[in-house]
């Protein structure tokens, strides 16, 4: 899962790192915790993913990587318009037409599997793409890849751009816990906040802030997922777009070693 926060200056981006990769022929499934759901490219635009982050090669089907179908995208609509100010749809809607065609290639061949894909929230994969709009201030979009109805193995893509309603935030896959905890909705959620900002591990830097509550929000998830539910967990990967006077430019917080930019 990814949780975003998003104000015109900002784009605070974190996700864990948990992968679930789907046992074939009545096995289990394999857990690991080294999963790449968040990049920056060219220092002005980010992305985050939650549910299926690829497929590997099989007969007749290539194999492929969201974030290197994202790069890819990236540097398509770059080389055509020299900028990425302005174009952040663009770029996810590049992204979106290959993946939902790879989903569909797949889906032809191997039925099972993409159902296999489809995850809890009915979609099989989820993406936010944030940047530059046209007229400087940061913008985030988001896209849906599902399947057409219910049961079928034919793919298709909803997106535009997003809002984060929750005090600021948003999420791909898994949101219930930061819309609990963001809009202070529990005792349990009130608790935690007064607990963490009494704590005050951030700076009084607005940037730091905001980041901090992105990556507090994704340990809050793993924490209050539910006994016996694991589908958040491992390492956070976090990264932040930030305007400062007219730059664009990305930091990195925390970044496991196998993931790249």
């Amino acid at each position: 899962m990814g949780i975003v926060h998003l104000s015109k200056n900002e784009i605070s981006v974190a996700a864990d790192s948990i992968a679930i990769r789907k046992g074939r022929n009545r096995n289990p499934d394999i857990i690991t915790f080294d999963a790449c759901k968040v990049a920056a490219f060219g220092n002005n635009l980010v992305f985050v993913d939650a549910g299926t982050a690829g497929f590997i090669e099989m007969p007749h089907v290539q194999g492929w990587d969201n974030i290197e179908e994202a790069r890819a995208a990236y540097r398509s609509v770059l080389s055509k318009n020299s900028t990425i100010r302005g174009h952040v749809e663009d770029v996810l809607g590049e992204w979106a037409r290959d993946i939902t065609n790879r989903f569909n290639d797949m889906g032809t061949r191997y039925p099972d599997q993409f159902q296999a894909a489809v995850n809890p929230q009915g979609t099989l994969v989820d993406a936010f793409f944030g940047g530059e709009g046209s007229d400087g201030t940061l913008v985030l979009y988001g896209v849906s890849i599902h399947p057409t109805s219910h049961g079928s193995t034919v793919a298709t893509a909803d997106g535009g751009q997003k809002g984060c309603p929750y005090d600021s935030f948003c999420a791909v896959g898994r949101g219930d816990n930061m819309i609990e905890f963001a809009a202070g909705r529990t005792e349990r959620a009130r608790r935690e906040n007064s607990s963490w900002h009494s704590a005050g591990p951030y700076s009084n830097d607005s940037f730091e802030y905001s980041m901090s509550r992105a990556i507090h929000m994704v340990e809050l998830t793993i924490q209050y997922q539910g006994a016996g539910v694991n589908e958040v967990g491992g390492p956070i990967d976090a990264v932040q777009l930030r305007r400062i006077g007219g730059t664009v430019q990305a930091k990195w917080y925390t970044r496991k070693k196998n993931c790249g930019q």
